[in-house]
């Protein structure tokens, strides 16, 4: 056989192999330039001084979110905003004041601790979990600033489960916010001295001012985290909780609030498990009723300013979301994906992964990232992995038909049919 012949095979089986683990990015400068122009906008002057937020417990685990913080240290760098991510452990004195030991708990202190001392830099902030990065640099933050600049907090709710996400909100720096902050940190003080959920159990809890749960199949994986100083999670994933909501913004003349807080406090004291957990989720979300903004003008008592808080559901609006949802593929809506933890990668299992990228870590030499020309080039993705906005807003939709079905079920069953 001719040489050439041969070296072509060999080419041709190298190529379909690549092409098959992940995914032909050959045409992807071109596929994914034309369409959806990524990074050909000039770096922007901001009119808002806004911040991008990560706060770790420890520098050394950082490695396990590589590429979430690699994507976003470029996309900062290459859009102009500011990034500080804040490890707690070299930042003990100037944050005496946050007791909490879980650091679920803590960082939210810490962060209104560091806006309090940055009021006059930071304007709005995007506060975000370590392992969320940039799918989509296309996408400016102002985006989602427009038309709720008068907005304290926006949270959203997470797709497969319904809960309030806290692990990404976007905040306006004002005293309310930062009030919020430090109530919904030291709802740890109001937790049973016992194995619980962090601040997901509490952001939905804390409007409900109930106590957080026991979650005994958790309890082998926490005692090992606790072991080492980590704060305790399901699944490797801390719970929200609509608890905070629910102190601050539930209207308690109302029988929904009155009687049905009773229902969601049992709900929530015999949960063992994720599974038992969610009619707690589902409950606390009927007493706070179809509204998706919420003031706390019958929560004087708890808070001394009065703010706004807006709870996204429609998942079109969101600026970040779960990629495993959709095993990673995105399309142009998408911004942020949250679950890039290098310990699920390629694994089965809760949150497992697949990386839409063809490389798995990344230099971001700094010449490429400020450079918007070039920029593209720390984006090499996986042209299998791009789907349209209608195929991923068919999948997503799916799944929160399936959800609603779901929590229906549990809310006619554990709520509105059970008597206390």
């Amino acid at each position: 056989m001719p040489g050439f012949l041969v070296w072509s095979i060999k080419k041709l089986t190298k190529k379909l192999y690549f092409s098959e683990r992940f995914g032909d990015i050959n045409d992807f400068g071109s596929k994914v330039t034309n369409a959806f122009n990524l990074v050909s906008k000039r770096r922007m002057d901001h009119f808002e001084k806004i911040w991008i937020i990560v706060i770790v417990d420890n520098a050394q685990i950082l490695p396990n979110y590589n590429l979430a913080q690699s994507t976003l240290k470029c996309y900062c760098q290459l859009k102009g905003y500011p990034l500080e991510v804040i490890n707690t452990s070299e930042r003990g004195k100037e944050n005496n004041n946050c007791k909490q030991k879980d650091f679920y708990f803590r960082r939210h202190c810490i962060l209104a601790n560091f806006l309090s001392s940055h009021s006059s830099d930071i304007k709005f902030a995007f506060f975000m979990d370590a392992d969320i990065g940039v799918i989509n640099p296309n996408h400016s933050l102002e985006e989602y600033l427009e038309g709720k600049k008068d907005l304290d907090l926006i949270f959203y709710e997470r797709i497969f489960n319904g809960e309030i996400m806290a692990g990404s909100y976007i905040l306006k720096n004002t005293q309310f916010t930062r009030e919020f902050l430090y109530y919904w940190a030291d709802y740890y003080f109001n937790v049973p001295n016992s194995f619980h959920g962090t601040d997901n159990g509490a952001i939905h809890s804390s409007i409900l001012g109930t106590g957080i749960i026991l979650r005994r199949t958790a309890r082998r994986e926490n005692e090992g985290r606790e072991a080492h100083g980590r704060p305790p999670t399901f699944l490797g994933i801390p719970f929200l909780g609509e608890s905070v909501f629910l102190d601050l913004f539930c209207d308690h003349s109302t029988e929904n609030c009155s009687e049905k807080r009773r229902v969601c406090s049992h709900l929530w004291n015999v949960s063992l498990d994720f599974d038992t957990l969610l009619p707690f989720t589902v409950c606390a979300k009927y007493i706070l009723g179809a509204r998706n903004v919420f003031t706390n003008s019958f929560s004087e008592t708890k808070l001394n300013s009065t703010g706004k808080v807006l709870l996204l559901t429609d998942f079109r609006q969101y600026w970040a979301r779960d990629g495993w949802l959709t095993g990673n593929c995105w399309s142009s809506r998408d911004f942020l994906i949250h679950g890039w933890q290098s310990r699920r990668l390629n694994r089965q299992t809760f949150a497992g992964w697949n990386s839409p990228f063809s490389l798995q870590k990344f230099g971001n030499q700094r010449e490429n990232c400020s450079n918007p020309m070039v920029a593209i080039k720390e984006w090499p993705y996986k042209n299998t992995f791009i789907w349209t906005n209608e195929q991923i807003e068919n999948e997503i939709e799916r799944i929160i038909k399936e959800r609603n079905i779901k929590h229906m079920g549990i809310l006619m069953k554990e709520v509105i049919n059970r008597k206390y």
